[in-house]
């Protein structure tokens, strides 16, 4: 890891017209402009409002099952039909972000916060979304060749990667967060708010 992504993504899906403006003013000219028009364009996901993303709210459970399982289609996930609906707290959500959360459950993607309980409202920190990430990642592999294999390798290669150096503030997180923002890191998927 000393400073650089070193299995960085072999393709991209974020060229041509992926890359056109989505209409949402505040990320222009902002590091995260043309990943947000890249998933708007492919439909993974939306701004706030029709001409804004609001890029410095932060992210709650709920929204990041919709937006893996938007994003599962492009790549390669298989999601179950039919998942259980096992988790007492989303009896009134809509069927929409029901059928993602069971979804992201199913798959072993995003687990409950507890039990029989989701969390809905709950916000993501960064390392879990490594995690969730890292996950998906496994899933869309298995399910097509698509995921980790276009970033560069097999599950089982890139599941080796070693890293020369590490962030500073990662020390209490678990293992498998450890391990997930590592390799997200590793893959180019996300970056540290700084060097260390």
């Amino acid at each position: 890891m000393e400073g650089e992504a070193d299995n960085e993504a072999v393709y991209s899906a974020c060229v041509g017209a992926a890359l056109d403006s989505a209409g949402l003013v505040d990320v222009v000219g902002t590091f995260a402009e043309d990943a947000v028009n890249c998933l708007a364009h492919f439909g993974v996901t939306r701004g706030r409002t029709a001409t804004t993303y609001d890029p410095g709210s932060p992210v709650s459970r709920w929204q990041m099952a919709l937006f893996l399982s938007r994003a599962a289609g492009p790549a390669g996930v298989v999601l179950p039909a039919n998942p259980a609906d096992g988790f007492t707290d989303m009896g009134g959500w809509p069927e929409a972000t029901r059928a993602a959360v069971n979804q992201m459950a199913a798959l072993g993607i995003m687990p409950g916060s507890s039990g029989s309980v989701f969390g809905p409202g709950l916000l993501v920190s960064r390392a879990e979304m490594a995690l969730m990430l890292d996950a998906f990642l496994l899933a869309a592999e298995d399910g097509s060749g698509l995921g980790l294999g276009a970033l560069g390798g097999t599950v089982d290669e890139l599941a080796d990667i070693t890293f020369d150096d590490g962030f500073d503030d990662i020390g209490n997180v678990t293992r498998g967060q450890y391990s997930a923002i590592r390799r997200m890191y590793e893959l180019g998927v996300a970056r540290g708010t700084s060097d260390d």
